[in-house]
């Protein structure tokens, strides 16, 4: 019996690898505009949530070494260009709704309520909109 065969007669049977990759590049392909928007915003909102993570781990640091690693810190949070998620060059969107928008407010307040040292402070770019941008 012949792979064919086999897979009109076994409804269950589970498609190659190649053939899952073919159909998910025709449903892509078939998507709206607005749809495909929507996701690579999604992707990258996911990539940069997780690169935020790695900051926020508290780290023992010799006082030696301090003043240096503050400052590479601060470069770091500092990169990322805000703005449309869409132009070239620009890393960082708007937050994803109200809630994520709030939630990240809520955590530079505790920062700053806490004991630890906030080296750039917050600032909404807009009253109508999601962003949020770091000035040091």
């Amino acid at each position: 019996m012949t792979r064919s065969e086999q897979k009109n007669k076994c409804p269950s049977f589970s498609n190659t690898t190649a053939e899952m990759r073919f159909n998910g590049r025709k449903k892509y392909k078939e998507m709206l505009l607005a749809q495909k928007e929507a996701l690579l915003l999604q992707r990258r909102t996911r990539d940069l949530e997780s690169r935020r993570r790695l900051l926020q781990v508290p780290v023992m640091i010799r006082e030696p070494y301090v003043t240096s690693t503050k400052g590479k810190a601060k470069a770091c949070v500092m990169r990322p260009v805000v703005g449309d998620p869409f132009t070239k060059g620009v890393e960082q969107g708007p937050q994803i709704n109200s809630g994520q928008f709030k939630k990240t407010l809520r955590c530079i307040r505790e920062g700053r309520d806490s004991s630890a040292a906030l080296e750039c402070g917050d600032d909404t770019i807009c009253s109508q909109s999601y962003f949020i941008q770091f000035k040091c």
